[in-house]
């Protein structure tokens, strides 16, 4: 059953071993801990390579929070629901419900009102931020995880597939993060470009 950690270091599949029991025994609850962690991580670094000159503390908020709350609750269920219904031995079809159905039309609406509540955006400010980065969040997720979740799907336990969905989001939730707080980061920096 821990074959996936057999050619690791004792140290390291002491450890995915220790991390794949407590996934199992409280999957929702380790799935909450380590994608809130790795969207924190996402966000400090897309933060840090934006060039915003004083932390965002409630950006980072709003991105954890949606990462312990959507990646533990909703997505997690969904997962198992996957193998539950489709089967574990479909990558192909999981990957094309998840990335093609899931992304577009649950989590990423999730993410943006979610993260735009708990920054204090108004709904409707929301919404239009939302729509009009809509197509764009979503065809570049679909870049991004199409091939990531087929690999996933095809060779990720079950266990292990929101620690490694949520460290493949490291890369996608700091761009995701990037894309929208772009404008707003441009509009605080004008001021101090025009005065010089």
């Amino acid at each position: 059953a821990m074959t996936f950690f057999s050619r690791c270091p004792r140290p390291l599949r002491l450890l995915g071993e220790r991390y794949a029991c407590l996934s199992e025994k409280y999957p929702h609850s380790v799935a909450s801990a380590s994608a809130g962690t790795i969207l924190f991580s996402a966000d400090v670094t897309a933060q840090c390579f934006t060039g915003v000159e004083r932390w965002d503390t409630t950006r980072t908020i709003s991105l954890t929070s949606f990462g312990f709350i959507y990646y533990g609750g909703p997505c997690k269920a969904l997962y198992l629901a996957y193998d539950r219904f489709i089967g574990p031995g479909r990558p192909l079809l999981t990957m094309m419900i998840d990335v093609f159905v899931h992304t577009p039309i649950f989590l990423l609406p999730s993410f943006y009102f979610w993260t735009g509540a708990v920054k204090g955006k108004e709904l409707s400010a929301t919404y239009r931020q939302f729509k009009s980065e809509w197509l764009e969040a979503s065809f570049g997720s679909m870049l991004f995880w199409a091939p990531t979740m087929y690999m996933g799907f095809k060779h990720i336990p079950q266990h292990s597939r929101i620690t490694y969905i949520s460290a493949c989001a490291f890369i996608h939730k700091a761009w995701l993060s990037w894309l929208s707080n772009r404008s707003r980061v441009a509009a605080e920096m004008e001021p101090k470009t025009k005065g010089k």
